[in-house]
């Protein structure tokens, strides 16, 4: 490579490399904005039980957990607005990577060390290592648990039928349900990134929705069926873990079913690429699938190939590969990604004599 190209792949770096450290800084915002708002909003909880009367013959306590409700959303957007950025700086820093490779300024090139697009990038990975993840998680999951803790207090007060020392009781028993779901998620979540899915799809959606069954449960049964407050309580765990189970059990299956009610009413398409067009004109859709629905970085620049049979599709760069292999019937393929236990099973469909790969 002469200097020029250097120098300009150097300038093709830096402006990479200074939008990684960007977005690094965005992500460090949101958390301490989502901190921020949460205990200035617990703050505003504390201040309504100063007021003597509130708008529309509401109690105090009423506008408390209202508040709440408002915390625990606004920490959950946070939370997936964090994870929208973190995806989007991890395609940053693996093709910045890239660039340090090609420049020498990795761990193997001449200077011996590794770069900071890769350090970023191991920081905000998803298979970052037990204490990492929960250093990064617990912020949000923190506040959330607080939020639903504060939302069932509150309501352990409003309903006036519960001693100080039941209120007590029942809070604790609460705080530590949270608090241990929520790591159990993060546990679990490692675990599955070291051997893969099993056969309960426990997504942080399916912890969250469990535990919001737990806190709200008990005030249903209570106001509706009348029942006391140790049944409603006792009844909306046990319904909280049935609801655990099935929903992990099943979630795989209601969101495929959601999804083919969608392609059904032509709201969404499924079309990947054609077999017959790879390579060829349609290797640049299958390389911004493997990007954008498997968060492969790699990608930019790949190689292509297909077997002399034409039932395997190689995809290749440096020591990175995936394949996409078709089944002798031509009815299923299944795509296999080199640092992925998991393998993914694809459709193909045939249409005007040309085998066509969807997700479903």
């Amino acid at each position: 490579m002469d200097d020029e190209n250097k120098k300009l792949l150097f300038e093709e770096y830096q402006l990479i490399r200074e939008t990684a450290i960007h977005f690094d800084k965005i992500l460090l915002d949101i958390r301490k904005g989502a901190v921020t708002i949460a205990f200035i909003i617990f703050g505003l909880v504390v201040e309504t039980f100063r007021v003597k009367s509130v708008l529309c013959g509401l109690k105090p306590i009423d506008l408390a957990i209202a508040f709440t409700l408002i915390e625990f959303l606004m920490v959950l957007i946070f939370f997936y607005l964090e994870r929208h950025y973190r995806i989007y700086l991890l395609k940053i820093t693996q093709l910045a990577a890239e660039y340090e490779d090609r420049l020498g300024l990795s761990k193997d090139g001449d200077m011996g060390m590794d770069g900071v697009s890769r350090c970023l990038n191991r920081v905000h990975d998803e298979k970052m290592d037990l204490w990492s993840r929960i250093a990064h998680f617990n912020i949000f999951t923190s506040l959330m648990a607080m939020g639903l803790l504060a939302f069932s207090i509150l309501w352990e007060f409003k309903i006036d039928v519960l001693s100080f020392e039941e209120i007590l009781f029942y809070s604790f028993i609460v705080f530590i349900i949270l608090f241990f779901g929520f790591v159990v998620y993060g546990l679990r979540n490692i675990k599955k990134q070291k051997d893969g899915e099993d056969i309960l799809h426990d997504d942080f959606i399916v912890y969250l929705f469990s535990m919001v069954v737990f806190v709200i449960f008990p005030y249903i049964l209570f106001f509706l069926f009348s029942y006391d407050f140790a049944s409603s309580f006792s009844l909306a765990l046990l319904i909280s873990i049935i609801f655990f189970i099935f929903f992990g059990l099943s979630k795989k299956r209601i969101e495929e079913g959601i999804l083919k009610s969608l392609i059904i009413f032509h709201v969404v398409s499924t079309y990947l690429f054609s077999w017959d067009n790879i390579p060829g004109s349609d290797s640049e859709r299958l390389l911004r699938y493997l990007r954008d629905d498997h968060n492969i970085g790699w990608t930019e620049s790949a190689g292509i190939s297909k077997s002399d049979d034409g039932k395997t599709i190689s995809i290749f760069k440096d020591r990175n590969s995936a394949e996409i292999m078709i089944d002798e019937n031509e009815e299923k393929a299944t795509l296999k990604i080199s640092d992925d236990v998991r393998t993914h099973d694809l459709t193909v469909k045939k249409k005007n004599g040309k085998l066509n790969i969807h997700n479903y």
